[in-house]
């Protein structure tokens, strides 16, 4: 809704360059920590019945078979597959390959977005938002651990945003008038349905993400041929979830849940959860929503729009800052639709990573909407030599603060995952050595159930006694 395209740079104040380049630093660093602590992750849950299947039935008949007899979501079992095919250690290097990538595709997203080359003459300004995006989703993210840590969840809900972020950028990067020609609707369409493979979450979020786009488009600016492309992302969208849901392993998982409630009631619930989430973060998450804010008012500020203050961008503006979080708030509903029509409940957290995703990004496109506005009124622009660094040194505090507090989370986190990956690679080294002397059966070590997560029960037939017999070439195993 807001372009910033047409602004051009203006040089920063060396105080200003100062204070951006230690944002991006303290950003930097809170990301790293998150990164490092990957490497502390190991399988878990859902990791080996995924793992088993792939041993038994290979590549293409795993996800056939994941298709029929579990979940339609094609896309993530894909890749998930993938990387068992690769690596059993592959939850080890996942979180910092995901995050190097998110903050890589948010740089490259901000530069197009603010109209500047991604190795312009002030990289800083497009890095701050790069990698303010991941870290301040992740800091709303109620469930880290299953989010970034555990390789089923990580896949499912974490990676797809990081397409997301890419595709923003590609589309960010056009001139706001130019014609969409079938290239570029094709890779929308086929970004989108892929993307929608992930997770119906993230499927219905974005189909009615590109259903918006494409209504505001009509409505506002239907010569720029923009809602050709949003209905494409739309369609695209639409069947991948259509694949989804119509998958014949959906059947299974409802069985095991109560009969969804009508659809309606579904619409009201989710609504009321879209609020309940916003009236949290708010009240508990305020420092970070006030971080994407600055952020992006900040670096937006710092460039200088044409002379004239009547061009469609500025109306188009305005618009967007009343208009915009009616959006969002539309998009985060979005986000509980699935759970409360499928589970009649308010999502797990890991499922919410998508909603501070959404909110993030809505946060830093208003911010920027906002500053366009701004930078229109002449007594502003006299004095900003004067109050943009102290916007900027609001964002380094900001930054450092947002970012001790997730170095603080995965501190809090270390020990026990230090513990958990000890113990099994101990568990791992005693069965494959058991295996190779030719058991069959096997008692093995209970590891803690690290953030709720199943581990060995009793009775051999349980899901995650059977799906790790099947990772290990077992037939059974208990606890010792």
């Amino acid at each position: 809704m807001f372009s910033v395209a047409r602004m051009r740079r203006e040089t920063f104040s060396p105080l200003g360059q100062l204070f951006l380049a230690a944002g991006a630093l303290a950003l930097l660093a809170g990301l790293a920590s998150l990164a490092n602590l990957g490497w502390l992750a190991r399988f878990q849950a859902d990791d080996y019945c995924t793992y088993g299947r792939y041993v038994s039935l290979g590549l293409g008949g795993s996800q056939a078979y994941w298709y029929l007899h579990w979940s339609g979501r094609f896309s993530a079992t894909f890749v998930n597959t993938l990387l068992h095919a690769i690596s059993l250690r592959s939850p080890m290097v996942l979180a910092a390959f995901t995050l190097i990538g998110w903050t890589l595709a948010g740089t490259w997203a901000a530069a197009r977005w603010l109209g500047q080359p991604p190795a312009g003459r002030n990289p800083l300004a497009a890095l701050v938002l790069g990698a303010c995006l991941p870290l301040a989703s992740l800091s709303l993210a109620p469930n880290l651990y299953q989010v970034l840590y555990w390789q089923t969840g990580h896949l499912t809900y974490l990676l797809p945003l990081v397409g997301m972020t890419a595709l923003v950028g590609w589309l960010a990067g056009r001139p706001h008038q130019a014609e969409w020609g079938p290239v570029d609707l094709a890779l929308t369409f086929g970004a989108a349905l892929l993307l929608a493979g992930f997770s119906e979450t993230l499927g219905f979020v974005q189909t009615i993400g590109w259903g918006l786009m494409a209504t505001y488009s009509l409505a506002v600016n239907r010569g720029s041929g923009t809602w050709k492309l949003a209905l494409a992302g739309a369609v695209g969208s639409g069947l991948g979830l259509l694949i989804v849901a119509l998958a014949p392993g959906n059947d299974v998982r409802q069985g095991l849940m109560q009969p969804p409630s009508p659809i309606p009631q579904v619409l009201a619930r989710s609504v009321r959860d879209a609020y309940v989430l916003g009236a949290s973060l708010v009240k508990y998450q305020a420092l970070t929503l006030a971080l994407a804010v600055a952020a992006a008012f900040g670096v937006s500020v710092s460039l200088r729009p044409e002379p004239t203050k009547t061009t469609s961008a500025g109306r188009r503006a305005w618009l967007g800052i009343f208009l915009w979080p009616v959006a969002s708030f539309l998009l985060v509903a979005a986000v509980m639709f699935p759970s409360e029509y499928a589970l009649s409940s308010y999502p797990d957290g890991r499922v919410l990573v998508t909603a501070a995703f959404v909110v993030i990004s809505a946060v830093i496109v208003w911010a920027a909407g906002l500053a366009q506005i701004v930078t229109a009124i002449d007594r502003v622009q006299v004095h900003r030599r004067y109050w943009l660094p102290l916007v900027l040194l609001v964002v380094a505090v900001l930054a450092a603060w947002v970012s001790v507090g997730q170095i603080g989370r995965g501190l809090q986190l270390r020990p026990d995952m230090q513990d958990f990956a000890t113990g099994w690679e101990n568990r791992h080294q005693a069965i494959r050595q058991a295996v190779a002397n030719g058991a069959e059966r096997l008692a093995v070590a209970s590891l803690p159930h690290l953030s709720g997560l199943a581990e060995v029960e009793i009775d051999p037939d349980t899901w995650i006694n059977r799906c790790i017999a099947e990772a290990y070439g077992l037939r059974s195993v208990v606890p010792k």
